[in-house]
């Protein structure tokens, strides 16, 4: 059984000083499956050839090849709508870091596909963009548009992400705390585990080298089967132990190369 620092199990104060985080490595997209259907809440599953949201009613009109369907916003459990044209371009130019020229792609996504799946997947990477930029206002707005009126499992945790580090960046901590917490007690697993990387950063970043340290190894600890998340852990602790003089980090970097060699994380401290 491998053994962690002590420091893992001590109590972590949770402060949540104002930070600037760097830009996410995560993939703007989550897997979204396309065929353009409406999954109701009583099981039904209704193909479309067309989807129109209409916010004044809370319903969907859907163009079927027979007729035009209205479906009130409670009935329906989910949508899988096509893949807009341009999105994979515009995540590209996140990728690239392209931000200036992938933002007015973003926005007109986000406002056509309003309720449609789309917008809340074009408000992370939005979000990102404006992150790079420094532009925590307009990040944390664009996300927040999507959250009012998205059911919260509907919003992927990419977005979340952003938002949450949006929030952090604008010093907005009580706002930034409760949605950790919230994710970190009642979220899923990957979001739970999202939401300790944000609060480890932001940590790290007022100089909580002790709290960062503790949260990143329960990250690598308690999300061991998480391998979205175990590199940046990985990552986070042995920088964070390092600080600390503690020899357990050169473990924990030696496991990061191994385990995760194509990782940007991997090829960061296999250069120190």
């Amino acid at each position: 059984m491998k053994k962690y620092p002590a420091l893992l199990f001590s109590p972590v104060r949770r402060s949540f000083a104002p930070a600037a985080l760097s830009s996410l490595l995560l993939l703007a997209a989550s897997a979204v499956c396309e065929a353009n259907r409406v999954f109701l809440v009583n099981g039904n599953v209704l193909p479309f050839q067309s989807i129109e949201w209409r916010g004044a009613d809370k319903q969907y009109r859907l163009t079927t090849a027979q007729s035009v369907l209205p479906v009130a916003l409670k009935d329906v459990d989910h949508l899988e709508v096509d893949r807009p044209a341009d999105f994979d371009k515009a995540a590209k130019m996140v990728e690239a870091g392209q931000n200036a020229a992938a933002i007015p792609i973003l926005k007109a996504i986000e406002d056509k596909y309003e309720m449609l799946v789309w917008d809340a997947q074009a408000a992370g990477l939005l979000g990102r963009a404006y992150i790079a930029q420094k532009d925590f206002s307009r990040a944390a707005d664009a996300i927040e548009t999507v959250l009012k009126r998205s059911k919260p499992e509907t919003v992927p945790l990419t977005t979340l992400r952003a938002y949450w580090e949006a929030l952090a960046g604008l010093k907005r901590n009580e706002d930034l705390r409760k949605a950790l917490d919230a994710a970190i007690g009642q979220g899923t697993r990957p979001a739970a585990a999202q939401a300790y990387l944000v609060r480890a950063g932001v940590e790290k970043a007022a100089g909580k080298t002790e709290e960062a340290a503790a949260d990143y190894l329960k990250i690598v600890l308690l999300f061991d089967n998480l391998n979205e998340v175990q590199a940046e852990a990985l990552a986070g602790a042995a920088e964070t132990l390092e600080a600390l003089k503690d020899p357990r980090a050169q473990e924990l970097r030696t496991r990061l190369v191994k385990e995760f060699p194509s990782s940007p994380f991997a090829a960061k401290q296999a250069a120190q």
